[in-house]
Parts: C-alpha cells; sequence; structure tokens
C-alpha cells in the first residue's frame, strides 16, 4: 500500500511548494483614507467605486491637485476598470480617479500582509509534515 501513495507525493509536493511561493497575499486595512494620504507614499492601494467595483491600485500619485492611480499594463485590474488611461508606458498605465466616483480608499497593511503570506508557507509545511507521517508511519 507504501507503494500506492509514493507516486502521487511528489506531484502533490511540487504543488504544495508552488502554492506557498507564488501566494501573494495582501490584506487591506478596514479604515479609508484620503486620496492625499494614498498619495503620499508609494504604497499598494484598494478603492471601491460608488457602482461597486474594486480596483487594486500599484499606487497613488498627485500632479497638479490632480490624483492618478498607476496599474500594471497587462493586469486583470486594468481591464476590471475598463477606462482608457490618462497615459501610458510599456509597464504602466496611468489613471486620472475622480474623488466623486469613490466610495473608500483602503491602504495595504504591510504588517498584516507578511504574516499572512508567512502564514500560507507555514501551513504547507504543516501540510507536508502531515502528509510525510501519514505517508510514512511516522517521523521522516
Amino acid at each position: 500500500k507504501m507503494r500506492a501513495v509514493w507516486p502521487n507525493i511528489p506531484g502533490f509536493l511540487m504543488l504544495i511548494v508552488a502554492i506557498c511561493f507564488l501566494s501573494g497575499c495582501n490584506i487591506y486595512k478596514k479604515t479609508s483614507v484620503s486620496l492625499e494620504d494614498a498619495s503620499s507614499k508609494p504604497i499598494k492601494t484598494k478603492i471601491t467605486y460608488v457602482d461597486g467595483r474594486q480596483i487594486k491600485f500599484r499606487e497613488i500619485k498627485s500632479e497638479n491637485d490632480r490624483f492618478y492611480g498607476i496599474l500594471k499594463s497587462n493586469s486583470k485590474q486594468v481591464r476590471k476598470l475598463g477606462e482608457n488611461p490618462v497615459s501610458s508606458s510599456s509597464k504602466y498605465h496611468q489613471y486620472l480617479i475622480k474623488e466623486e466616483n469613490l466610495e473608500s480608499i483602503q491602504l495595504k497593511n504591510r504588517t498584516g500582509s507578511a504574516l499572512g503570506s508567512a502564514g500560507i508557507v507555514a501551513g504547507g509545511v504543516l501540510v507536508l509534515t502531515l502528509l510525510g507521517v501519514a505517508a510514512f508511519g511516522g517521523p521522516f
């Protein structure tokens, strides 16, 4: 019976390791901030529009009393936003943000995001350990 379990473990291990490495966990603060606060430092920002759309900008910039959201050119957030960029480069698009269309502005919680990612990795290690114990009947 051990032989039947063993061939499936390497593939499952690779899947768990891939999930651990590729999982980027972004957690946003619950309190809404102003566009001025969001543009004061380069940090990921989630904006909820009055129509219910939630767009996660790479950062918010301020120029000449106007606010712009920066998105990667090939991201699904660009398609979700569905607007034409004010300016673009090969890597990034810049979108004008109109304050009257916004419901909330939330900044990324760096501490919570780091802890969330660490929790995913720790959970993966725990699952691998339990699988090893179950497959081999004890510690490695």
